[in-house]
């Protein structure tokens, strides 16, 4: 305050200072929205994964009906979500690969070859997108951890205490979305490893071990804990942080 008062800004200098600082807020704030729309993207894809792993799961295992029903849901309410994104990045649409998977599981029978060569398109195609959206590590890694945290709570909606299995599908969605924010945290680590990489990975596989299989035909004789510790794990990692602040 004192070098200002044996110094006094003129008007003019005032004027350019704030003119010359405006555009560095508002760039800020871009950015910011920029970081949120490309992490909610890569949410959405993620959920999208999720839903399509299992739904493939469940089609080479015979499970033609249910598959279909998971098949369902990306294709006409997730990916509605991804639309504006994707056009604010510029970004090509897969709604052709998409429909073009889920042709093959309405069948309704083995489809050799087609099923897994669509199945194949479709990813390729939504692993292009990703790889053009500007996230960094951060991003990534809290995209995982709430992949893990829609896990948990659709396995406390799907799994009854005593070990019943009371919505299947439920069920199922939380093993999809474990395995997709697991994948992410490997992949992360794998670039620019991070403290405790490992012991992240021990916990995912116990989580895993939730799902002894995507069919159970008894109560399960598991606990739920290891999803809680995961997300400790992952909360304690600076995972549950966004990266865009």
């Amino acid at each position: 305050m004192r070098l200002l008062q044996r110094r006094p800004l003129t008007t003019a200098v005032l004027m350019a200072g704030l003119m010359f600082a405006m555009p560095v807020v508002h760039a800020s704030a871009a950015q910011v929205e920029t970081c949120k729309t490309a992490t909610t993207l890569a949410l959405n894809l993620g959920l999208m994964r999720g839903h399509l792993l299992v739904a493939a799961d469940l089609f080479e295992a015979g499970h033609y009906e249910l598959a279909q029903r998971h098949s369902k849901h990306p294709a006409e309410e997730v990916y509605q979500e991804l639309l504006p994104a994707l056009a604010r990045f510029e970004l090509p649409e897969f709604a052709a690969e998409l429909n073009a998977f889920a042709n093959v599981l309405a069948e309704g029978g083995p489809a050799g070859s087609r099923f897994q060569d669509r199945y194949a398109e479709l990813r390729a195609a939504m692993n292009a997108i990703e790889t053009q959206l500007p996230l960094q590590a951060a991003q990534q890694n809290s995209v995982a951890y709430e992949l893990a945290k829609q896990a948990a709570y659709e396995y406390s909606v799907g799994v009854a205490e005593d070990g019943r299995v009371t919505d299947l599908q439920e069920y199922q969605d939380a093993y999809g979305f474990v395995t997709v924010a697991k994948a992410k945290v490997e992949s992360e680590a794998a670039a620019a490893p991070v403290t405790d990489g490992a012991s992240m990975t021990q916990r995912f596989n116990v989580a895993l071990g939730l799902w002894p299989t995507l069919m159970p035909a008894a109560p399960l004789q598991v606990s739920s804990e290891g999803l809680k510790t995961l997300l400790s794990a992952m909360s304690d990692a600076g995972m549950d942080r966004s990266g865009c602040d």
